[in-house]
């Protein structure tokens, strides 16, 4: 197996993506993104930009992206009993819905793609954390085939 081309983790719980709010001014509108989504872009943006060094991804990639949340003290309804009794890791299956975590993840990482087309295989996962987990974002970029 080979090393991934990027891996790192974002500590603190995920931000799904937020809907802009539309501002005018005179003739003019214009789309402002909300405070928690620009935060949580720059955050994963300026950890994705570190762990390359500054440099920029080529190619065709394979994105996978973990979102691991806080696990609530008691079991929600849409989970079954034995697996939240364990205390793994258990799929998450309330809102927010998993494409809004994943356009907050890759237009965060805008910074170290060239474009984010380059992305041709994306995997992402929603769970609740372990009992002794704390809630992060883990994002792996891989190589993707070309054929």
């Amino acid at each position: 197996m080979t090393a991934h081309l990027l891996a790192f983790t974002a500590p603190g719980p995920p931000v799904a993506w937020g809907r802009g709010l539309i501002s005018t001014r005179g003739k003019f509108a214009r789309v402002i993104t909300p405070k928690r989504t620009r935060i949580f872009e720059t955050t994963i943006g300026e950890l994705a930009l570190a762990a390359l060094d500054g440099k920029k991804l080529c190619g065709p990639l394979e994105v996978t992206v973990t979102f691991v949340h806080h696990r609530p003290a008691s079991r929600p309804a849409k989970v079954p009993a034995v697996p939240w009794k364990l205390g793994t890791m258990v799929a998450k299956v309330t809102r927010p819905d998993i494409d809004n975590l994943v356009k907050g993840v890759l237009d965060g990482m805008r910074t170290i793609f060239h474009d984010d087309a380059q992305v041709v295989a994306l995997h992402a996962y929603d769970r609740y954390a372990a009992k002794d987990m704390e809630p992060a974002v883990h994002v792996t970029i891989d190589a993707a085939p070309w054929a």
